[in-house]
């Protein structure tokens, strides 16, 4: 059945996050490794919402995106070592990569790329509902505090009460005053780089109020701040629910997370912290920036967690990754 439409009539889309990915594209050489490599890494901590003017041609009203930069996780498959299958060793050299992207971005200074479309061009004279189309979108690209002018190539559908597609955009570091990071001797990325973020938006009612920026703990992802404060407003009942429908791993009142620790605590205060919440570590990895471990923390203990001094970022599990390896394998006590 058709979702009824009025011309004229403001609708708002929210961004769903476990519909949607944010990744960037960019070639890069590998010492090892005679062929240019393209690196890809994603992210789902893509958040954002805009208002949209139904019609024959609609028009573009307020509106906002963001990508949580500190998410970003690299894909081993397309490294060279994980062309030879060697999918373990690639994925600890990526996360050297990993830290040098983070470390060029200012990631933990400015973790949130955001953009803000200014209009939209090329619109057919007349909109179908589920309707694929192809746009221009300019607007203003914000990274590490620097704004460009930038412009996205967009193709949308707008089907009853969702709006999906894709939207790619194509930028330079050196313009947002970021040096092309080197994964040590490694591998160097060059400094053209295309953006790309899938999305999926669902119609939300006008009363409803996004999550305000000065309720999310800077140390949660967007999804789990938004489930803490579903425990926090509802019960934990409610955001065990919520977490298992955005696909999360939901055990005996926990959820499955990476808690991320600061580089000048030891993996031992970080396992405490952890516990002292309730939490059960799964498995860690010792990285050069601290510790990632992988954790079952009961829901209503997220903020607590986040809160803790010994935590700098708690974020949502991308994918099995495969450079997460358990404390036992590398020879270190799990305690």
């Amino acid at each position: 059945m058709a979702f009824a439409v009025q011309a004229g009539e403001t609708r708002t889309f929210r961004i769903v996050p476990q519909q949607s990915k944010a990744s960037y594209e960019v070639q890069e050489k590998w010492a090892s490794w005679s062929v240019p490599n393209k690196a890809v890494a994603n992210t789902n901590d893509v958040e954002g919402e805009l208002v949209l003017i139904t019609g024959d041609q609609p028009k573009l009203a307020a509106n906002r995106f963001r990508v949580d930069l500190r998410t970003l996780v690299s894909e081993v498959g397309e490294t060279p070592m994980g062309i030879r299958g060697l999918i373990g060793p690639a994925a600890l050299v990526l996360s050297v990569r990993d830290r040098a992207v983070r470390e060029s971005l200012a990631a933990h200074q400015s973790p949130f790329a955001e953009f803000t479309a200014t209009e939209l061009e090329g619109l057919p004279a007349r909109y179908i509902d589920g309707q694929a189309v192809k746009v221009r979108v300019p607007g203003n690209l914000s990274i590490r505090g620097v704004t460009r002018a930038v412009t996205s190539d967009t193709e949308a559908t707008l089907l009853e009460a969702t709006l999906s597609g894709t939207a790619t955009t194509h930028i330079l570091m050196t313009d947002f005053g970021i040096t092309p990071p080197r994964a040590q001797s490694l591998a160097a990325l060059e400094d053209e780089v295309t953006i790309v973020v899938q999305f999926n938006a669902t119609a939300v009612p006008t009363q409803t109020a996004p999550l305000p920026s000065t309720d999310r703990n800077p140390k949660l992802d967007f999804q789990l701040a938004a489930l803490a404060r579903i425990a926090r407003d509802r019960g934990a009942a409610e955001a065990l629910a919520a977490a298992g429908q955005q696909g999360f791993f939901v055990a005996d009142g926990s959820v499955r997370i990476i808690v991320d620790a600061p580089p000048a605590v030891e993996p031992g205060a970080a396992r405490a912290a952890i516990a002292a919440v309730g939490g059960q570590i799964e498995a860690g990895r010792p990285g050069l920036t601290g510790s990632s471990f992988q954790v079952l923390v009961p829901i209503f203990a997220i903020e607590e967690m986040a809160d803790r001094p010994e935590v700098r970022y708690l974020r949502t599990p991308l994918r099995e990754e495969p450079g997460v390896v358990t404390p036992l394998s590398l020879g270190v006590p799990d305690g």
